[in-house]
């Protein structure tokens, strides 16, 4: 469909927006026509490695997930090098997605923006300006109350390397000291929807958000300097970023921390 589209429709930039249902790391993006039909995170970097060859198009200008659990530093990292920024949330998006209308309206008015504004836009009109909930005339409360529970993000592609390596660097540090420590910032820190079931402990979490928890737990100088140092690259990946008020310590980026019996669970179970 993209090799058509590109070869259809010649641009100067190109987006793709890929929605469906979003698992995070584990992909999504179902066929109900057909059985075990979703496409894993390499499945999707196969198609694009695919799209290149067929249309010469190097890079996205914005690779977007209109889907649930998307704002993983994993699912970055697979896709960073073949788009210049990425938009994404880190918890589920309701059923009715983005606000289309309102952010490709405003595209059509400025079509010169590159992804960073294009992906302002995109952030900036999400739930507020769907057309859905003015249709069943949604008051400012309802809407509020709709809002209150999503998160977006938009990352400049070229800084996820940094992120990655900050992240390494931050693992490193906290392994070395008291694990139950961790364990506790982990239950703390923003988590987001599991998809492992309700009793499983939740897996996908704010990796700002867990850093400032565990420094305030400890006072490693490797941990408090590891995670600065984090805290800074997430800073400047993050180009434009928005979560309602019950998604507090959301900073844009999730990563997968599991305990053992999930780690256990999606390594080993054939589900």
């Amino acid at each position: 469909f993209v090799t058509w589209a590109v070869q259809k429709y010649p641009a100067q930039k190109y987006a793709l927006i890929m929605s469906d249902h979003g698992g995070g790391w584990t992909g999504g993006f179902s066929d109900f026509s057909a059985p075990d039909s979703s496409l894993s995170m390499p499945e999707i970097v196969a198609a694009i490695e695919q799209i290149r060859q067929n249309t010469g198009v190097d890079k996205f200008e914005m690779i977007g997930f209109d889907a649930c659990l998307m704002g993983q530093i994993e699912v970055f990292a697979s896709l960073y090098p073949y788009s210049n920024y990425m938009v994404a949330s880190e918890e589920v998006i309701p059923a009715y997605g983005w606000s289309y209308a309102a952010w490709l309206g405003q595209l059509a008015q400025n079509p010169t923006v590159d992804g960073s504004g294009m992906s302002e836009f995109i952030i900036s009109t999400y739930v507020v300006n769907d057309t859905l909930l003015s249709e069943v005339r949604a008051t400012s409360d309802e809407i509020a109350q709709e809002e209150s529970t999503t998160t977006l993000s938009a990352i400049e592609s070229a800084r996820v390397p940094d992120v990655i390596g900050a992240m390494n660097q931050f693992v490193s540090a906290f392994a070395f000291i008291d694990q139950g420590i961790v364990a506790e910032a982990r239950t703390y820190a923003r988590s987001y929807y599991s998809l492992f079931g309700e009793e499983a402990s939740p897996s996908f979490i704010d990796i700002g958000n867990f850093s400032e928890v565990l420094t305030s737990m400890t006072d490693d100088a490797d941990v408090q300097q590891a995670a600065i140092q984090l805290q800074t690259a997430i800073s400047s990946a993050v180009v434009s970023e928005k979560h309602g008020l019950n998604m507090s310590g959301s900073n844009g980026i999730a990563f997968y921390f599991p305990d053992s019996d999930i780690y256990y669970f999606t390594e080993f179970n054939s589900e």
